[in-house]
C-alpha cells in the first residue's frame, strides 16, 4: 500500500502564503545573457535546490520500498520468486510541466528449474539479480482545476541471466514482462496519492 502523500501538517505548511512588500518599485536592468541563465534556472529545478530536495524526500518517503513480490510461481518445471524493490535515495529534476523522480530499482529472482533446454536436462537452483535506473515522470496540467497529474514510470531492464548451478539462463524477457505487468498499478497508485494530496491543498 502506498502511504498518503501529504499529511495535514504538510498541507498547512505548503498552504501558508508568503507576503513581500516594497515602498517603491525598483527597476533592475539584467543583461541578456544573465537573463537567459536566470530563465533556465527558473524552468529547471536541479536536485541540489532546497525545494527539489524537499519534494524528492516527500515522494521518496511515500513510494514503498518493496514495489512487487511474488512467491511460488510455477516456472520451467519448478517454482520461482521475484522481488522488486526501490533502493537508494530518490533524486528529483523538473521543468515547467514535468517532475521526474529517479531512483535505483533492484530485482531479485530465485527459484529452481527441472526441465530440458536445448537437449540438456537442467535440475538446479537458480538466482539472478540486477539494479537499474527507474524514473517516475509526473506531467502536471496547470490549465485544469483541480490540477491534473499524469504518471509514467520508465524502467529499462538490462541483459541479465540466472545462474543455475553454472548454467546461464536468460531471464531478461521474464523480468521485463513482470515489470511491464506491474507498471500500470504503480502508476495508478502514485497518481491517486498525488490527487489526494492536491485535494487536501485545495488545488
Amino acid at each position: 500500500m502506498f502511504k498518503p502523500l501529504f499529511s495535514y501538517c504538510t498541507a498547512v505548511a505548503l498552504a501558508v502564503p508568503i507576503m513581500v512588500s516594497a515602498s517603491e518599485p525598483v527597476a533592475v536592468k539584467v543583461p541578456a545573457k544573465a537573463a537567459a541563465v536566470q530563465k533556465a534556472r527558473a524552468t529547471l529545478a536541479p536536485e541540489d535546490t532546497a525545494a527539489a530536495r524537499l519534494l524528492g524526500l516527500v515522494l521518496d518517503t511515500y513510494v514503498p520500498k518493496t514495489l512487487h513480490e511474488e512467491k511460488g510461481v510455477p516456472w520451467l518445471g519448478g517454482k520461482r520468486s521475484i522481488k522488486i524493490s526501490k533502493v537508494g535515495q530518490a533524486k528529483l529534476t523538473s521543468d515547467e510541466q514535468t517532475i521526474t523522480v529517479s531512483f535505483p530499482l533492484r530485482a531479485v529472482l530465485a527459484g529452481n528449474v527441472d526441465t530440458n533446454i536445448v537437449l540438456l536436462q537442467i535440475k538446479a537452483a537458480c538466482r539472478a539479480e540486477f539494479t537499474a535506473p527507474a524514473a517516475i515522470k509526473l506531467a502536471v496540467d496547470f490549465t485544469k482545476k483541480p490540477l491534473q497529474v499524469g504518471t509514467v514510470i520508465d524502467v529499462v531492464v538490462p541483459p541479465v541471466t540466472a545462474d543455475c548451478d553454472g548454467y546461464q539462463l536468460p531471464v531478461q524477457p521474464l523480468l521485463q514482462a513482470v515489470i511491464e505487468q506491474q507498471k500500470p498499478k504503480w502508476q495508478t497508485d502514485i497518481q491517486q496519492q498525488i490527487a489526494d494530496g492536491l485535494m487536501v491543498l485545495g488545488i
